[in-house]
């Protein structure tokens, strides 16, 4: 119940966006960003609040697959309002905090205790990266589909109907490798560290999590040798992030939806 004040101030700071970017001559856009960006700060917290109070269990933190979808969200909103402070990806908010404001939902809809107590710092530290890394690559899938939006009405010069104020083109995809890149090397570090992990992978039957990540890394990884080599850019670059993103997204759901059917214990064994 503390979350659900957040769905309806990222909605309101969605709405905010897209009315100052779809607006001709919008007066004072610098207002109303900061405006969008402030409620969004107010829905995180509120947001924040209700996932400490979810996931704290007397077994463990509770990361069942609603949670997880929630923690996701709120990762994703942070990174978005932190890089508002050095790059322009406010319009980003536009398609992130509607998405956000589902993920605020999903512990009520998938309630399905599911209690993580590690003991060990190195899969603590392997959790922890691997949420960021999600957040960052997803942050780096949105702005993926703003570069194919923004190259698409380029190309067929709907002038009448573009979106009034976003960042230029090539400001968009230099973010778009930027995330990426960070995104890569954080997910090179969660791929090394669950190398530690991988005899319980195997036990558990975990392995295609590990094969989709690692096929998502080689997309990721190739995508960045492309853009060095060849130029990659525009629609190519949206094309391959979000394919390696949706491999991600496979990897990570069906994980924790295996893994939840297959557990029979408040605590998993592997994790107890």
């Amino acid at each position: 119940m503390f979350a659900l004040p957040a769905v309806p101030l990222y909605l309101a700071a969605a709405w905010i966006l897209f009315r100052t970017y779809r607006r001709e001559g919008a007066g004072a856009p610098r207002l109303r960003r900061r405006t969008a960006v402030a409620l969004a700060a107010l829905a995180l917290v509120f947001q924040a609040a209700g996932l400490l109070h979810a996931m704290d269990t007397p077994a463990g933190i509770n990361l069942d697959l609603g949670n997880a979808l929630d923690l996701t969200g709120a990762a994703v909103v942070f990174v978005v309002l932190v890089g508002t402070l050095f790059e322009p990806v406010a319009p980003t908010g536009m398609l992130v905090f509607p998405l956000a404001s589902l993920t605020v939902l999903a512990p009520f809809v998938h309630e399905t205790p599911f209690a993580v107590h590690t003991g060990h710092a190195l899969l603590d530290a392997h959790i922890v990266l691997a949420v960021l890394a999600y957040a960052i690559l997803a942050l780096a899938a949105v702005e993926a589909i703003l570069l194919w939006i923004q190259e698409s009405r380029l190309k067929r010069a709907h002038e009448s109907a573009r979106l009034v104020g976003l960042p230029p083109l090539l400001l968009t995809e230099r973010m778009l490798f930027q995330l990426i890149a960070a995104g890569f090397v954080l997910l090179t570090f969660v791929l090394v560290s669950g190398l530690v992990y991988l005899h319980e992978l195997l036990a558990l039957h975990l392995f295609p999590k590990a094969v989709m990540s690692l096929l998502a890394w080689l997309l990721f990884g190739g995508l960045l040798y492309g853009r060095r080599r060849y130029g990659w850019r525009g629609r190519v670059a949206a094309g391959w992030t979000l394919g390696a993103f949706t491999l991600l997204v496979l990897a990570y759901l069906g994980t924790k939806l295996l893994w939840e059917l297959a557990a029979a214990y408040p605590v998993h064994p592997m994790l107890g």
